[in-house]
């Protein structure tokens, strides 16, 4: 429970920083292609975990 809890904190941790470095890489165009992978394939990854969290607190809760 503590473990997913930590998982999806981490996620989102990723997530902000990924979309810090896209916009940083907006002005110098530098990495630009690995910032949108990270992008592009974090968010459908990220909802993913959200959906399986809730899934798992919905389950707690019954």
């Amino acid at each position: 429970m503590l473990f997913l809890l930590f998982n999806y904190v981490f996620l989102y941790a990723i997530l902000i920083i990924a979309n810090l470095s896209f916009s940083i890489d907006l002005s110098t165009n530098s990495f630009s292609i690995y910032n949108h992978y990270l992008i592009f394939f974090n968010i459908p990854l990220f909802l993913l975990k959200k959906i399986t969290l809730l899934k798992v607190f919905l389950n707690i809760l019954k």
